[in-house]
């Protein structure tokens, strides 16, 4: 531990909340560590926008851990961000955190590398602070999961979204091919259709099979020889290369303009609420009197 921690009695102490069963633990030990410190306590819960999909008993424990650290005598305080350790460095940061109290849990790891903890990339975004790390062996990493009943109709509605979106850009590509446009005007077409699906549907996955299929389309479709995966023309390997990694730089911004609008409009609303309750206080206050009224009266 740094001596600087170790050495200053108004230390500010943060805390991660997570809906894990194992988080009990972590808190418990943040309060005794901010306690030993004689320093203030923040409980930290980062809102992905996988929190819409957590389960009624994961959000039950997740209220449990909040009310637990609100009694140990933490400050609750939440943000909202896609990368959790980056949103739990910027907010160390900006609120003069000087040691984070957080889990650590298994990691599973690819074919070919192991993947990087969140302990991991926080320390690596914030090497600065000071760690507590309360091993978590045993327990599983914690994973939002959909109701199978909704994963279902999810699956249907972006892949009947992702099917028509194919069938008309392929209509149109016809109709360009019989007008005498040219192949870049279709790629457009499929580049276009390709857009709508990445914003229609809630999964990378479409957005990527789709850039795949409408690759191979324009080749089966639109190339001499038609109807076959063969092209005479000597640009068009480069020409389906191009337009592969058009499909897949659009979906992906696509994807990250969805999720930052959406966090946004969280952001707003979460303003708005304060601002109204604020607004609410402020007309509860009763009114003062002036000096003037207390002179005349």
């Amino acid at each position: 531990m740094d001596r600087k921690t170790r050495n200053q009695p108004d230390s500010h102490i943060l805390v991660c909340l997570s809906p894990s069963a194992s988080n009990v633990r972590v808190i418990r030990a943040a309060a005794r560590i901010a306690d030993a410190f004689q320093g203030t306590l923040t409980a930290l819960f980062v809102e992905t926008p996988t929190y819409s999909l957590l389960s009624d008993e994961d959000k039950k424990r997740l209220r449990g851990n909040m009310n637990l650290a609100e009694k140990s005598g933490a400050r609750l305080d939440t943000v909202i961000g896609d990368d959790v350790a980056y949103q739990i460095a910027e907010y160390a940061r900006l609120s003069g955190v000087s040691c984070v109290v957080i889990g650590q849990t298994n990691t599973r790891g690819g074919l070919l590398r192991r993947r990087r903890s969140l302990t991991d990339r926080l320390v690596a975004y914030a090497p600065e602070l000071d760690y507590f790390i309360i091993p978590d062996h045993g327990t599983r990493v914690y994973a939002a999961k959909k109701p199978p009943e909704g994963r279902r109709q999810r699956v249907l509605r972006d892949s009947l979204i992702s099917l028509g979106a194919l069938g008309v850009c392929t209509l149109i590509g016809f109709l360009f091919s019989h007008l005498g446009f040219t192949d870049a005007n279709i790629i457009m077409v499929y580049l276009l259709g390709l857009l709508a699906v990445s914003i229609g549907t809630a999964h990378r996955a479409y957005s990527l099979i789709w850039a795949v299929v409408s690759v191979m389309l324009f080749d089966l479709l639109f190339t001499t020889p038609r109807f076959t995966f063969y092209a005479y023309g000597t640009g068009y390997p480069v020409t389906f290369l191009v337009m592969f990694a058009a499909a897949f730089l659009i979906s992906t911004l696509a994807i990250r303009l969805k999720q930052n609008a959406s966090q946004s409009a969280k952001s707003a609303r979460r303003v708005s609420v304060v601002l109204e309750t604020d607004r609410q206080l402020s007309r509860a206050k009763p009114k003062r009197r002036s000096w003037r009224y207390w002179q005349t009266s």
